[in-house]
């Protein structure tokens, strides 16, 4: 099978019939380069995470927004936290258990910028002392009672609560309840 000049220089950049005039000979072409090739075959690495991703908790979403294919999160060097929630390996291998839940929580709470964290999770965010039985995989997720707004994720808890903005603030960059509305949450 001949290659054409323009199929040879695809596959070997930097070749031609002026500087390797036995490459464009059918019997000169290396067996591999009559296969099809990918970035993988090349000893190319598929598209890097831009810096400001390396060191955040990643969605599906917030990829998106960074114009990176949701199959980007399928690579070896991001660990699945569940709920849809990626983390950078190196991160995944210097946390603990209760950092890959806040990791988690805070990547939950990124998608939905109308919520907020409640309840245990709120609890945990904050280090409060709770019994270990409470210390479940789900991410507590609560929005205004006023809104349609559903949240419909694997191990997520939904609630529709009635709070004023003040009871609602930033901790660890996570949008949450406050301690004193976390308090009465649980104490409910």
């Amino acid at each position: 099978r001949a290659f054409s000049g323009g199929q040879y220089a695809a596959v070997f950049p930097g070749l031609s019939a002026a500087n390797c005039p036995l490459a464009f000979s059918p019997d000169a072409v290396p067996a591999q380069a009559l296969r099809r090739t990918t970035p993988h075959s090349r000893g190319m690495r598929s598209k890097e995470l831009p810096a400001p991703l390396l060191g955040q908790p990643l969605t599906a979403a917030r990829l998106a927004r960074w114009g990176i294919p949701r199959n980007r999160l399928l690579r070896a060097d991001l660990v699945p936290l569940g709920s849809g929630v990626y983390i950078p390996r190196h991160l995944a291998d210097a946390a603990d258990e209760e950092e890959l839940y806040l990791l988690r929580a805070q990547g939950v709470a990124s998608d939905y910028p109308q919520g907020w964290i409640s309840h245990l999770s709120a609890a945990r965010v904050f280090n409060c002392p709770l019994p270990r039985r409470l210390y479940t995989p789900e991410v507590h997720m609560s929005h205004s009672r006023e809104t349609d707004f559903r949240v419909r994720r694997r191990d997520v808890v939904g609630h529709r609560s009635a709070v004023s903005e003040e009871e609602v603030t930033i901790h660890q960059g996570i949008r949450l309840t406050s301690a004193v509305r976390t308090w009465c949450d649980l104490a409910a």
